[in-house]
């Protein structure tokens, strides 16, 4: 199988549509864009470990996707730590009213994404370099996404003492996990002191919702860890 041919893309298809997740011919052809520029980049720079044109399909393209289950329809998504770009390109291909962020603290990797936002020619998507602690300090960005996903960025309660700043009120934050999602759930409850100090004294109250599956093809676990705010104001921590 090589990477972009109509087999490697019907395994996209296929293993998404598994998942009850509905791609297009004109989404998986965009995604073999994005495949063979990784791959030719790789050659240069440390983006993946990942290069057997099936694994790329599937612990890539399929596992990036599948996040569009627990996805809205539209909406300001950031990409934390994005790095080749994922999961962020293919949500942003698959669903194109999503307006899209990417950040990553690599200069080099967000050269990578810069390159794929124009190739792809990917409106409405923007490639930032620095750190996520930084762009919660730029107005333009504070409060303001309404999804904020990671893939393989820190542990949960990282991830959400990092985000919080970063989230619209009514958003949600979206960890892409494997084995070890319910035990970071479990661990994020006895982590209130410490994000009320990275935060504020209040936390916006939170329903959290784990969707575990197995990613197709490869028999991999996988799990997505939804945090959903509730809107209105923040709830005091007890």
């Amino acid at each position: 199988m090589m990477i972009g041919s109509s087999e490697w893309q019907h395994v996209i298809r296929d293993a998404a549509s598994r998942l009850g997740v509905e791609i297009g011919v004109a989404a998986t052809e965009k995604f073999a864009v994005h495949a063979r520029e990784l791959i030719r980049w790789n050659q240069k720079m440390n983006l993946t470990a990942i290069t057997d044109p099936a694994a790329v399909a599937l612990k890539h393209f399929v596992d990036a996707v599948s996040a569009l289950r627990v996805l809205p329809p539209g909406g300001r998504l950031l990409d934390i730590g994005s790095g080749a770009g994922f999961p962020g390109i293919p949500l942003k291909v698959a669903r194109p009213a999503l307006a899209v962020t990417l950040v990553d603290a690599s200069r080099r990797k967000v050269s990578f994404l810069n390159h794929l936002i124009r190739i792809l020619a990917l409106k409405g998507t923007a490639a930032r370099h620095l750190r996520v602690e930084a762009l919660a300090a730029d107005p333009q960005y504070a409060g303001r996404f309404d999804v904020l996903v990671c893939r393989a960025f820190s542990d949960l309660a990282g991830f959400v003492a990092a985000g919080l700043p970063l989230l619209a009120p009514g958003g949600r934050l979206v960890a892409m996990k494997g084995r070890t999602a319910e035990a970071e759930v479990a661990a994020l409850t006895h982590a209130r002191d410490g994000l009320r100090r990275v935060t504020s004294p209040a936390l916006p109250q939170f329903t959290v919702r784990i969707d575990t599956f197995v990613l197709p093809l490869s028999g991999d676990r996988r799990a997505i860890v939804v945090l959903q705010a509730a809107k209105g104001p923040a709830i005091p921590i007890p």
